[in-house]
């Protein structure tokens, strides 16, 4: 190497033309390896895309999130009834408290 790291713009190592592109032996050997190592992730997703789908179309797998839709389903019908709760115990307090403190200063019981 002549200690030109940047191969891609660099005028002492022009581009390769239209025509060479095909003669792997004169692409440099680095560009090379870069080049593979980003078709690595590419291709591994696209794997494991096209695994997710099938698996995801298959009877058992739609089953399964059905079940655990209903189960969810049900999970926030029970939460939101013990929040419903609470909230109508919580309002029956407030509204005593409120009576009693009418009924205080309507006595003439005020400090």
């Amino acid at each position: 190497m002549d200690g030109c790291t940047a191969r891609l713009i660099c005028r002492a190592h022009p581009p390769i033309s239209g025509a060479n592109r095909n003669d792997t032996h004169q692409i440099p050997r680095d560009l090379k390896e870069q080049t593979m190592y980003h078709l690595i992730p590419f291709a591994a997703g696209a794997v494991v895309g096209a695994l997710a789908v099938r698996l995801l179309r298959t009877k058992t797998t739609q089953q399964g999130l059905e079940k655990a839709q209903d189960t969810l389903r049900e999970a926030t019908v029970s939460s939101l009834s013990s929040i419903e709760n609470a909230s109508a115990r919580a309002r029956k307090r407030l509204e005593n408290n409120v009576q009693e403190s009418k009924d205080d200063t309507e006595g003439g019981n005020t400090p």
